[in-house]
């Protein structure tokens, strides 16, 4: 699986790829002056995913103001979220699952200050459904 980016990364050591790592300390942040930039997530894995998880790089600051999450599905782009603020995790939990065999693109619009995009962590995740079946119990705090 790759990671990458129409721009350049900021500074050594922030490139795309470092959303895909595990480290707490590793981020990707674009161009300085540029805030708005695109990641674009490639991978080899089969199976679905319902899930989207972006994390920025908060000791950066929080400065994204709008994001849009994309797959390509058959050759076109199709918004599967929308959002505000990402700060510390922004979950989208889509209405339908997605092939992990489309490319996945996170366009960060808006941001505050005219800071580039710092981002920590993305991610593709599978989540069973909500039964509604079940009726939930009231509880009685005291």
């Amino acid at each position: 699986d790759r990671c990458t980016s129409k721009h350049v990364p900021a500074s050594e050591g922030h490139d795309p790829a470092s959303v895909l790592s595990q480290g707490t300390n590793t981020y990707w942040q674009a161009k300085d002056g540029d805030n708005a930039s695109t990641l674009t997530f490639h991978t080899s894995t089969k199976g679905l995913y319902n899930v989207i998880l972006i994390q920025e790089y908060l000791p950066a600051g929080q400065v994204v103001s709008s994001h849009t999450v994309e797959a390509d599905i058959n050759g076109q782009w199709k918004i599967l979220a929308q959002g505000t603020t990402v700060g510390n995790k922004r979950l989208h939990r889509l209405s339908s699952p997605v092939s992990l065999e489309s490319d996945v693109r996170v366009t960060f619009g808006q941001t505050k200050y005219g800071y580039p995009p710092t981002v920590m962590k993305f991610g593709l995740y599978f989540a069973k459904p909500i039964s509604n079946s079940a009726p939930m119990e009231p509880h009685t705090i005291n």
